[in-house]
């Protein structure tokens, strides 16, 4: 299980809140209680992988995005 974490350069921690995979959206966050949260390590790492791919024109930031509170 995981989320999706995002450092921006100002100290700012954005979390994605919701992923839009038809309109190729996200919407960020905040605060961590209202983030995403996906089941499975293997599908969180999967889904990161698939958001860097498709989303890195609209959204050039999330190649800093990050999967946490995974189990190893």
């Amino acid at each position: 299980m995981g989320r999706f974490k995002l450092n921006k350069p100002n100290g700012d921690v954005l979390w994605v809140k919701s992923i839009d995979k038809v309109n190729e959206t996200l919407e960020f966050t905040k605060n961590k209680e209202e983030a995403y949260y996906r089941d499975g390590d293997f599908y969180t790492r999967s889904e990161l992988d698939f958001i860097k791919f498709h989303f890195k024109d609209k959204y050039p930031e999330v190649k800093d995005l990050v999967a946490t509170d995974l189990y190893y």
